[in-house]
């Protein structure tokens, strides 16, 4: 399995999957995640600039 740069306190939850956590799903929930977290910054600001 390929290793990544990126780390959330939700991805060791994932390594759980074992063999089915591929370097497919590591992508998906990468691209998930940092939407998300992007999602929050930025409702968080918007609510600090109100």
């Amino acid at each position: 399995m390929q290793t990544s740069m990126f780390h959330c306190p939700d991805m060791d939850t994932l390594k759980g999957l074992a063999e089915d956590f591929t370097p497919e799903v590591e992508a998906a929930w990468i691209e998930v995640y940092t939407l998300l977290a992007s999602v929050m910054k930025q409702a968080a600001n918007a609510q600090k600039a109100s």
